[in-house]
C-alpha cells in the first residue's frame, strides 16, 4: 500500500493511497501506462470495508466480482441473518441492498452448492433460493436441506423462500412439495420481500406473534409475490 505522494518507485502488486479520487485516477492512468503492476487505487479517508475488500483482491483471496457480491456478508443494524442463493451478480446486489434496507444482515452465495456449505456458519433466520442456478438449483438445495433436517431431530427447520424470474405452470406447487415455505417472483419489491420474511424472521420493531416462525400453509391464502 503506497501513498501517491511517496518517492518510492513502483513495486509488484501495488495499491495506491491518494488524497482525492481525481488524484488517484490520474495516478492510476500514469502507472498503468508505465507498467502493469498497479492493482488499484484508494482515496482518503479510508473506509475499513473498502480497504479490506481491495486487500483481499490484491492478496488473491477474492476475485473483483466476489469482493463486490458473492459470499460477502452485509451488515445491517443487528437484524436477523438471511442466506441468499442467487447466481446473477445484478440480482445479488439488488437483494443484498433490499435486505439491508429492511434491517436484515445477509450472506450472498452464487449457487446452491455454495449455500449448502455455508448454512452452518451462523443461525440463519431464512434462506432465499433462486430456482435456476448452476451446480445446484433452489429445488435441489431445498431437498438436500430437508433431508439433512429429517436426520437430525435437534436441528431447527430453516424457512426457505423460492425466487424465480418466471412463474411456470405448476412451479409454485412443486416448490411447496419440495419443502419450501414461500414463493416470490423477481424482481423483488421491498414490501413483498418484507412480508415474505417477517413471517419467519421479524426484524426489531416488527410484531412477534406465535405464528412468526410458522411456514405458509395453503389455508393462509396466497403467498406474496411480485408484479411483473
Amino acid at each position: 500500500l503506497v501513498d501517491s505522494g511517496s518517492s518510492l518507485g513502483p513495486s509488484d502488486n501495488e495499491l495506491v493511497l491518494a488524497e482525492t479520487r481525481e488524484r488517484a485516477e490520474a495516478h492510476a492512468r500514469i502507472e498503468i501506462r508505465r507498467d502493469d503492476r498497479l492493482l488499484d487505487s484508494l482515496t482518503r479517508p479510508l473506509r475499513q470495508r473498502d480497504l479490506v475488500r481491495r486487500l483481499r483482491v490484491a492478496a488473491g483471496l477474492d476475485t473483483p466480482a466476489q469482493s463486490r457480491s458473492a459470499g460477502s456478508p452485509v451488515m445491517a443494524a443487528a437484524g436477523p441473518w438471511i442466506l441468499v442463493a442467487e447466481d446473477h451478480p445484478v440480482n445479488q446486489q439488488v437483494i443484498q441492498r433490499q435486505l439491508a434496507q429492511l434491517g436484515y444482515r445477509s450472506v450472498i452465495t452464487g449457487n446452491g452448492a455454495e449455500a449448502l456449505t455455508r448454512i452452518g456458519e451462523r443461525p440463519f433466520a431464512a434462506l432465499l433460493a433462486d430456482l435456476h442456478m448452476p451446480q445446484m438449483d433452489g429445488m435441489q438445495l431445498t431437498l438436500s436441506i430437508r433431508q439433512s433436517e429429517a436426520g437430525d431431530e435437534h436441528r431447527r427447520r430453516l424457512p426457505i423462500v423460492a425466487l424465480t424470474a418466471a412463474a411456470l405452470s405448476g412451479e409454485r406447487e412443486r416448490c411447496f412439495q419440495a419443502g419450501m415455505d414461500g414463493f416470490l417472483i423477481k424482481p423483488s419489491g421491498l414490501q413483498q420481500l418484507r412480508e415474505a420474511l417477517e413471517r419467519f424472521a421479524p426484524t426489531r420493531g416488527a410484531a412477534k406473534t406465535k405464528d412468526a416462525a410458522r411456514p405458509w400453509r395453503s389455508a393462509d391464502g396466497p403467498v406474496p409475490e411480485l408484479d411483473r
